[in-house]
């Protein structure tokens, strides 16, 4: 009898966790910081605040799903062939992504907020869609390029992942895993993301979600995914050190977000001019080594006190993959006729969280859950009617 591989509800808990914090996450982003999404003051204390949540999640919570997908593909590979396992990634990736091309995309380009005078020709939208794909070369994947760069790395970082389960290379790994046992060990796995930001990062923005320095980061969060579920020790740092991961988080964050303010504030104080100068290199170097502290916060105090499961996470387990991929749409089409209630900027905030997770689940009940059809369509499992 096969045995089955021990069960990480943390990791469970924390791919559910990220993606139900997306709605707030991104309704604090599109009323806080895109011109023209509401009507109340950008510029007020609540909404500067917005943006210091939006930094802040900004720091750790795509490399967290990141990591996670990495420890997913792990147990994948443990399950199927090389070839299969590519099968599988195409079928829960490169259909809901053409599903999103086709439907998704155009619709949030359709209602996003244009300036005054321009008008919007539902009848034009795909014509000016294909235009503006094919002029520019690229597509605008709004939330959704997380599904295409995935699936990228899923590819890629395949030949890796063969050599890191070969015999030849355990003894090296191993030690390597015994090594972040060692008080500060597991943290100095965050040096190459450091490099990383402070050398690459250089001659692209920090904030651009899909910058090349932001790519390379993915991809490591992705590889260190699959380490940390190959060798156990690894998650035993993680857990052991989360207090220390925590306090390392908070410190970096600070340091940099002081940086930051500073240079906005008085220029002649911090000056962060973008090249090659100690300052903003230690700046880049402290916004890629805190990504990696607080996930490994994150990790360990949710391999402490999350290692169960109950019926909430079984259902939005299952259910946060097509959350994910209609939320953006409905929050940018719901957003349009609510903010036209011009209500103050927090009850606008929570009634655009609200009324966009209700519908999402109403959407994923009624249409999606039920039906195989659309399950596939959304990367889901197809369900057995007896």
């Amino acid at each position: 009898m096969e045995i089955k591989p021990k069960r990480y509800y943390e990791l469970d808990w924390i791919r559910v966790i990220v993606i139900l914090n997306l709605i707030p996450f991104h309704a604090a982003w599109l009323l806080a910081t895109v011109p023209g999404f509401s009507y109340n003051n950008t510029e007020s204390l609540l909404a500067r605040i917005m943006g210091v949540g939006v930094i802040f999640v900004n720091q750790w919570h795509m490399q967290l799903l990141f990591l996670v997908s990495g420890c997913s593909t792990f147990y994948s590979l443990k399950r199927r062939s090389n070839f299969n396992y590519i099968i599988e990634r195409s079928k829960r990736l490169l259909v809901p992504l053409l599903l999103s091309v086709l439907i998704f995309i155009p619709l949030m380009i359709y209602f996003w907020p244009i300036p005054k005078g321009q008008e919007r020709f539902f009848c034009l939208l795909y014509r000016n869609y294909l235009s503006a794909l094919f002029s520019k070369g690229k597509i605008n994947w709004f939330h959704l390029w997380f599904i295409y760069y995935l699936y990228i790395f899923s590819i890629i970082s395949l030949p890796i992942f063969i050599l890191i389960r070969k015999k030849y290379y355990e003894k090296f790994f191993t030690k390597l895993s015994e090594f972040s046992l060692r008080k500060g060990g597991i943290h100095l796995f965050g040096l190459p993301l450091g490099i990383i930001f402070g050398i690459i990062g250089i001659q692209w923005s920090v904030t651009d979600q899909i910058s090349i320095p932001r790519l390379f980061s993915y991809i490591l969060f992705f590889i260190y995914g699959f380490l940390i579920c190959h060798y156990e020790n690894f998650l035993e740092a993680v857990e052991k050190q989360r207090k220390l991961s925590l306090l390392l988080g908070i410190i970096s964050f600070i340091l940099a977000f002081s940086m930051l303010l500073l240079h906005r504030n008085n220029k002649g104080i911090m000056p962060l001019k973008p090249g090659y100068n100690s300052i903003y290199m230690l700046y880049l170097t402290l916004r890629g080594m805190n990504s990696w502290f607080w996930v490994l916060a994150f990790l360990g105090f949710s391999k402490r006190y999350l290692s169960f499961t109950n019926r909430f996470l079984q259902y939005f387990l299952v259910a946060s993959y097509p959350i994910y991929i209609i939320h953006e749409t409905l929050m940018i089409i719901l957003g349009r006729y609510i903010i036209k209630l011009k209500t103050p900027l927090l009850f606008e905030f929570l009634l655009l969280c609200i009324v966009t997770f209700l519908v999402t689940i109403g959407i994923y009940e009624l249409a999606i859950r039920r039906f195989n059809i659309t399950r596939i369509l959304f990367g889901m499992k197809k369900i057995r009617f007896n």
